[in-house]
């Protein structure tokens, strides 16, 4: 943004990113609900979001090539393109299709027990486990079957397979 207003006498101050961010995310998660919009305040109007958004989307690239680029205006279109850009990210990243080879964490401090109470301000060693069952998710289904089996008639009761599966998915799970 800052790349493309840079003539010293104008400030950058708003939230019209955000709410843009917002509009994106919205319009990609309920692209066929239709909404009404009150135009000039007084006309109602049924569209479906999708509509919404690429209209925003066309109107913010115009702007940003006819006038930030050019110079001739006074409003950061790149600031909204880059907020739709954001909305669109955590569209991605909350239907799974966005990974990141990261994971962020959080953790709840003053819960009040005892343990959490002494281990507040000393580093807490996290253990990571993964889980790949790969393309055999019929692995899962099982567990899931034998420990129901536990639950209703007991570890006595499982096969020697059922005890070996187990052991598997307990390699699985790094639980070892």
């Amino acid at each position: 943004m800052v790349l493309f207003n840079n003539s010293g006498y104008q400030y950058l101050v708003g939230s019209s990113a955000i709410v843009l961010a917002c509009l994106c995310t919205f319009c990609l998660f309920q692209p066929n609900q239709p909404i009404t919009l009150l135009l000039f305040f007084i006309l109602p109007v049924r569209i479906k979001p999708k509509w919404v958004l690429l209209g925003t989307l066309g109107l913010e690239i115009y702007g940003f090539v006819n006038s930030e680029i050019l110079g001739n205006g006074m409003i950061a279109h790149s600031a909204h393109l880059g907020g739709m850009i954001c909305g669109a990210l955590t569209y991605l990243i909350v239907q799974g299709k966005l990974v990141f080879p990261f994971r962020f964490t959080f953790t709840r401090s003053g819960t009040g027990s005892p343990q959490s109470r002494h281990n507040r301000h000393s580093p807490r060693k996290v253990k990571k486990f993964r889980v790949n069952f790969g393309e055999n998710v019929s692995i899962k289904e099982e567990t899931d079957r034998i420990l129901d089996k536990i639950n209703d008639k007991g570890f006595g009761s499982l096969t020697e397979s059922e005890k070996e599966t187990l052991e598997k998915a307990k390699k699985l799970l790094g639980k070892d």
